[in-house]
């Protein structure tokens, strides 16, 4: 028997350190065996301690014979410890049933390697070791390393001119595989947690600690994973790879190619389910210094959403980190890419529920990180919103747009047109005598629907011709656009600083006649008949705000409407708020309470409703006068149920029945009356009423009668619940009436 300390590592040790991995499986059927094993026939071999590049092994028994050709060697090594890893493997046994030396190799055809590994606990391990005596080479190959309920196959080749490697991964848990790099102080992203299984082929091959070039191939199955933020997620996620690397000086190439059709993937805020939409994307480039990635080229196939190809560039290091992109997009397809990519994004608005079809395709492209042209084409997209506040049927055409970064974005009305402003710095700008080259023409565009729907009011068919050049936008025919049962003939319309928060439009536009009925059905008031036209002139939206330069005019109830200072705030937004002033001249009241079921009555009302304000269409705030003119010459008569719903307004509804269902005046269907009128002013849903004029203690004359016989209405109630008093109109114009008896 023969005990050693300090025992030389190799005869090599210059190329101890790339290969001491692999050795760690031979270190008693290798390296000791070469320095002590020549001249005896059987030797058992007690070793206190061994010491390699990175690697220490202790309480190493050894005990093998000698025949002439192959021998049976069996070591144990109580403690074998890997400094990189800060690992202790304890127990290692090693059986050689067939040991062949020679003057050129040793080496174990059916090695059987037991271990406690306190990553992946005891294993019983299939090996073939081979180590050249007179290069230093080092071959491995292992068999049945289990990882939790997978297996794994090692093979790897060590010479002086670097290493091949290559590993089988079968139904690896994706768990067990992120604890062991961490054991491994591997770097992982923070915060993640996974579970899951692998099926990968892995090949790689390089020199020392570099990676000269590798291939993968295999699937993740049921990846559900998600960072820390909850930002990034998987659930049952099944993902086919395959992927190759080739590393070169400062820079990696690659060429992977992925597929899913299994699962589903979060990325905030976009969600896409693989299940009913699989996914294919195959991608070639190579990454410089760890942040330009230069894709030579991609595919995108996303089943039934999306299919485009192009090339880019990324730098990483930067917070916009795409600098140069020419996308060909083959086709959007609806309603998938709203399912997948859109509807996210407008999960917070009122588009969060749309029905959508048709396609889209086109191009566009990215230059020194900014969009550079955009080219679309159009077929037969439809989008509702299901409420009609933005809907469009069959839109058609093509969309061009054009960056231009010496565009004038100015909101002013008389600013000069964005071509002439270019003509004129080109004029100014010279190199060498030469003009600059010329900014590409922006090419006209053209879409068209055959109808739809916005905020409520029905459009028709019709085409717009433009054009859109930088953050602006700019109508280059007169269009008409079929709203209601009328019309919109546009002559301007412009938009400045689009996407900033200065954004203005200007319109100038003709309104054909339009039904009240109509518009007030759209918007949800009650109806009534007329018409509403005229001139629309500076029409103009500014942060969000869209405003009225002019007056606007209707012709209602054989009497006049004028509608100024039209102020409207957020028109796309959930709770759009509208503000306006209404005058109202010598309307007929006898067609316009037979439009609201009110009771019938005679005569003309003037007035004004000063101040109106609507929060999501409802009224919250307004200063409003009703009154018969001063010089109303016509004949003034009420009916029954008229003077008992006026009443009810004014807090008198039980006195005015009373004296209906009482006396002579239940013989009458209605009544002379001189003046009649009403004031309310709303804030804070309480109305402060008045009337035409002052009665007796306090109260006030909402009809004040004539003749005989004479009724009066008057009102005793100065504060009004606002909310009560709108459901008392309500039930007014949807009753039949009162029955006098």
């Amino acid at each position: 028997m023969t005990s050693v300390s300090g025992l030389q590592q190799s005869q090599r040790p210059t190329r101890v350190r790339a290969r001491y991995l692999a050795a760690i499986a031979a270190v008693a059927g290798g390296v000791v065996l070469t320095t002590a094993v020549r001249a005896v026939d059987d030797v058992s071999l007690q070793i206190e301690r061994v010491d390699g590049d990175g690697w220490s092994a202790s309480d190493v028994v050894v005990d093998f014979g000698l025949p002439d050709k192959n021998a049976l060697v069996r070591a144990r090594v109580g403690r074998l410890t890997l400094a990189a890893f800060s690992q202790t493997l304890t127990d290692v046994r090693i059986e050689c049933p067939s040991l062949e030396m020679s003057g050129d190799v040793i080496a174990c055809a059916k090695a059987r390697v037991l271990a406690d590994w306190p990553a992946l606990g005891k294993q019983s391990l299939d090996a073939k070791l081979r180590y050249g005596r007179a290069d230093g080479s080092l071959d491995v190959a292992i068999q049945g390393l289990r990882v939790g309920e997978g297996r794994v196959a090692l093979q790897a080749t060590l010479r002086d001119a670097g290493w091949n490697a290559k590993a089988r991964l079968q139904r690896v848990p994706i768990d067990r595989l992120m604890k062991l790099a961490t054991d491994f102080k591997a770097p992982l992203p923070a915060g993640w947690s996974a579970t899951g299984l692998v099926d990968l082929d892995i090949t790689a091959r390089g020199k020392q600690t570099n990676l000269s070039e590798a291939k993968v191939t295999g699937s993740l199955l049921e990846l559900t994973a998600n960072n820390e933020e909850g930002s990034l997620a998987s659930d049952k996620l099944s993902l086919h790879v395959d992927a190759s690397v080739r590393s070169s000086a400062n820079q990696m190439a690659f060429d992977v190619a992925l597929k899913s059709s299994q699962g589903q993937a979060f990325a905030q805020p976009i969600f896409v389910d693989l299940s009913a939409h699989a996914m294919s994307l195959h991608a070639q480039g190579k990454l410089i210094d760890g942040n330009s990635l230069t894709l030579e080229r991609f595919t995108l196939d996303h089943a039934d959403v999306a299919q485009a190809s192009g090339r880019g560039r990324l730098q990483l290091d930067l917070e916009q980190p795409v600098q140069d992109l020419e996308v060909e997009l083959t086709a959007l397809k609806f309603p998938g890419a709203y399912e997948s990519y859109l509807q996210p994004l407008l999960i917070d608005t009122s588009f969060k529920s749309m029905q959508t079809a048709g396609s889209i395709a086109g191009q566009l492209s990215v230059a020194d990180g900014e969009p550079r042209h955009i080219d679309l084409r159009f077929n037969d997209v439809t989008v509702d919103d299901g409420a009609g506040a933005l809907n469009l049927s069959a839109l058609s055409g093509e969309w061009h747009w054009l960056a231009d970064a010496t565009s004038n974005d100015s909101d002013e009305d008389d600013a000069a047109p964005a071509g002439a402003l270019q003509a004129q710095t080109s004029q100014l700008k010279r190199q060498g005598g030469a003009p600059e080259a010329p900014t590409p023409p922006v090419q006209p565009s053209k879409l068209k629907w055959q109808g739809g729907a916005l905020l409520g009011l029905d459009l028709g068919a019709s085409e717009l011709n433009f054009t859109t050049q930088g953050r602006q936008f700019r109508l280059t025919q007169p269009a008409r656009i079929p709203l209601l049962d009328g019309a919109i003939d546009l002559e301007t319309f412009r938009i400045r600083n689009a996407g900033l928060p200065s954004i203005a439009f200007l319109v100038d536009a003709t309104l054909k006649p339009v039904s009240v009925q109509k518009l007030c059905k759209a918007f949800g008031w009650p109806e009534f008949g007329g018409q509403i036209g005229g001139a629309i002139s500076k029409l103009r939206m500014r942060e969000g705000i869209i405003t009225l330069g002019t007056t606007l005019h209707a012709q209602v109830f054989n009497g006049e409407v004028t509608i100024s200072d039209l102020r409207l705030e957020q028109p796309f937004g959930q709770w759009p708020r509208f503000y306006s002033s209404i005058a109202l001249n010598n309307l007929d009241l006898e067609p316009m309470t037979s439009a609201f079921s009110f009771g019938r009555i005679t005569g003309r009302l003037s007035g004004a409703i000063n101040g109106l304000q609507l929060f999501n269409w409802t009224p919250v705030a307004f200063d409003a006068k009703l009154f018969t003119p001063l010089d109303d010459r016509s004949r003034h008569r009420i009916s029954q149920r008229a003077v008992e719903n006026i009443g009810s307004i004014g807090g008198g509804g039980a006195g005015v029945t009373a004296a209906l269902s009482s006396g002579f005046l239940r013989f009458f269907d209605d009544f002379n009356y001189d003046r009649l009128g009403i004031s309310c002013r709303l804030h804070n849903e309480v109305c402060v009423m008045d009337g035409v004029a002052p009665a007796a203690n306090g109260n006030y004359y909402l009809v004040k009668g004539k003749g005989v016989p004479r009724i009066d209405v008057i009102g005793s109630s100065r504060r009004v619940d606002w909310p009560r008093l709108v459901e008392q109109l309500l039930a007014a114009t949807e009753s039949e009436g009162p029955i006098l008896r």
